[in-house]
């Protein structure tokens, strides 16, 4: 069982992450409620409060589905396929990548 300090912290960390997603700090946000959420197992009204502003977190900022590093150039353009499957990425050196 872990102690009223624990517990504690795990609310402090919760609501300063709060603070974050009022400012629109996603990341930090999405940073601090996994933080929050791995010290919060044993005591399940904090792992759920956490568990649900992290969903509310990825309501607003939802994590990338699809991230692409450009090589040599930077991709100036992106297409979907029509059934939204497969990514064009168009570079500055007349480059056309499939993802």
């Amino acid at each position: 069982m872990r102690s009223f300090a624990d517990q504690r912290l795990d609310q402090s960390l919760t609501a300063q992450t709060d603070a974050n997603v009022h400012l629109e700090h996603w990341q930090e946000a999405l940073r601090g409620y996994r933080h929050a959420l791995s010290i919060a197992q044993e005591y399940p009204s904090i792992k759920q409060a956490a568990e649900i502003a992290l969903w509310q977190t990825y309501q607003q900022a939802p994590p990338p589905i699809l991230e692409v590093q450009p090589r040599q150039s930077p991709v100036l353009t992106l297409t979907f396929s029509p059934n939204g499957m497969t990514v064009a990425s168009g570079r500055s050196a007349g480059q056309i990548r499939l993802i």
